[in-house]
């Protein structure tokens, strides 16, 4: 059954998903109207809509100047991946003594799934299936509490969202075999290192690449 959205949830549905694709590029203005006439509806959705986007930190509203797409600057952007990488290090480890064979299992078929999406050029499924597979193993971290409360929020956060970059595709594909090698040999030390090198490749992968030209970026 598919839950019903108001007009203002699927404004900030495009408009966040038009940030992490790279059509609204950082610290561009974002005019009301203009997001409206495009979307077919009325204002007053779309300034709900920015303000709920900025709340998760992917929109600035300024008085009297208008609503911004937030400004990743690379200082900021390092030290989210720098934080990521630490606590999800630490949160693979500490999985590697509790997932099943079962979880195993469905971590492969996540993963052979994800490559299926990189495949098919379908980087909205890519960007979930992805998600999906971290997260499933940082759940498997019960031990360490409140650490996959902490790893979500990083992970909603629009700077671990850009998948336009060049070689995220080959990263995930790359690096996720290895870890679930060393996750099915219960070698939680290995797969914690593993787990920050992927995260620190994430980080220069972003940080040395140019912003798109959103005039070139298509919306998915």
């Amino acid at each position: 059954m598919t839950s019903y959205k108001t007009k203002a949830q699927n404004a900030a549905e495009v408009i966040r998903d038009r940030i992490r694709h790279g059509v609204y590029a950082s610290g561009q203005r974002l005019d009301v109207d203009e997001i409206a006439s495009d979307l077919a509806m009325s204002a007053t959705p779309v300034r709900e809509a920015l303000s709920e986007l900025q709340a998760e930190s992917f929109v600035l509203n300024w008085p009297h100047r208008g609503s911004f797409v937030a400004d990743f600057s690379p200082n900021e952007t390092a030290a989210l991946y720098d934080l990521r990488a630490v606590l999800e290090g630490h949160a693979v480890a500490v999985a590697a003594k509790w997932l099943t064979d079962e979880d195993l299992s469905n971590l492969e078929d996540l993963q052979e799934r994800l490559t299926a999406a990189f495949r098919d050029n379908d980087l909205d499924l890519a960007m979930a299936l992805n998600k999906e597979w971290h997260m499933n193993i940082y759940m498997a971290a019960t031990s360490a509490p409140h650490i996959f409360d902490f790893i979500n929020r990083l992970w909603n956060d629009p700077r671990s969202s850009l998948w336009t970059i060049p070689g995220r595709p080959e990263l995930a594909q790359s690096d996720h075999p290895e870890i679930l090698e060393a996750l099915r040999a219960r070698d939680g030390e290995r797969a914690s290192a593993l787990m920050r090198v992927h995260i620190l490749n994430g980080k220069n992968l972003v940080l040395n690449t140019p912003a798109p030209d959103s005039a070139s970026v298509p919306v998915k």
